[in-house]
């Protein structure tokens, strides 16, 4: 009768780890999405080559300021330089991905640009700005930005 209890604290740490294990393993992503409808033709940016090239991107809850540069083959990089140009509404949090899109607008491959975190102190937020190069996936010939804001819960 006494490995009984031992047991089920067994089975329960066992669980316990699956669990903590599919978590971790989902953390884990390379960036590669299941299949989604393709990104509309409007938000698409098709890449062009040398460069520099600027732009605005809106993704519906903020717009982003950007300019990118193809870097010179066999590289197949991109350099991407920019940042939060408005924000449609105050929130929490924020992320800026680039979506990389195929020739029909499907994404290929989706990277985080910027995030905020949680609850950034209101007195001395970090600017909401990236400056990276990035592989190419096979298949690119667009890209199209998109955010995550988390909406504000109100003043605490």
């Amino acid at each position: 009768m006494g490995s009984y209890p031992s047991i089920h604290l067994a089975l329960y740490r066992l669980g316990l780890i699956a669990v903590l294990m599919a978590g971790l393993s989902a953390c884990q992503s390379t960036g590669t999405l299941a299949p989604g409808p393709p990104i509309a033709p409007e938000r698409r940016i098709a890449l062009q080559p040398s460069g520099p090239h600027r732009g605005a991107a809106d993704t519906g809850e903020l717009v982003v300021a950007y300019t990118y540069q193809l870097m010179p083959d066999p590289a197949r990089e991109i350099y991407l330089k920019g940042g939060l140009r408005q924000a449609k509404y105050r929130g929490d949090s924020l992320n800026i991905y680039v979506n990389f899109l195929d020739n029909t607008g499907r994404v290929l491959q989706k990277k985080v640009l910027f995030a905020s975190g949680y609850k950034r102190d209101n007195l001395s937020p970090r600017p909401a700005v990236f400056d990276t190069t990035l592989p190419l996936p096979p298949g690119t010939v667009a890209i199209a930005f998109s955010s995550y804001v988390k909406a504000s819960a109100g003043r605490r």
